[in-house]
Formats: C-alpha cells, sequence, structure tokens
C-alpha cells in the first residue's frame, strides 16, 4: 500500500526539504512558531508572495498552523512509468 504522489499534490501536501522555521505571519520578523524537521509532510491553505500558510500535525497530535517560504517546501516525486 502507498500513496498517489500525483493525487497528493493535486490536494496540496508538501514535504519539507531542510529544517525550517515556522512563524506566525508571513514575515521574517514574526513570532516563531515552530521549528519542522526535513521530511516532515504539511498541507498548503493559503499563499502570500514567497510564503506558504501550512497545518502539520505536532508531536502530541494536534493540529497547528502558520506561515513558511515557498522554497522549503517540495512537492511528491511522481514515479516514472517504466
Amino acid at each position: 500500500m502507498g500513496y498517489d504522489a500525483k493525487e497528493l499534490n493535486t490536494t496540496k501536501y508538501r514535504i519539507v526539504n531542510r529544517e525550517s522555521i515556522v512563524r506566525l505571519k508571513h514575515d521574517c520578523h514574526s513570532i516563531v512558531i515552530e521549528k519542522l524537521e526535513e521530511g516532515k509532510v504539511v498541507r498548503i491553505i493559503d499563499k502570500y508572495k514567497k510564503w506558504r500558510q501550512i497545518i502539520w500535525e505536532n508531536e502530541d497530535g494536534e493540529e497547528c498552523m502558520g506561515w513558511i517560504q515557498n522554497y522549503k517546501l517540495t512537492e511528491f516525486k511522481v514515479p516514472r512509468n517504466k
């Protein structure tokens, strides 16, 4: 059983591609909410210029929301058909 990468991309799921800081607002001077590790799966719910508003589940299973710069997110790779 696996995941359909194309469907995950279409539904705006992304992978954090490096250790990243998530902020309260779409501003580099905004309060830091949390630090996400590389490989964390998040969902984009909004965007503003180079920022993406995301939701994710923290270690306690709680849903969190904040802003991250778009270059720190990567789409899932769709496997090539052979």
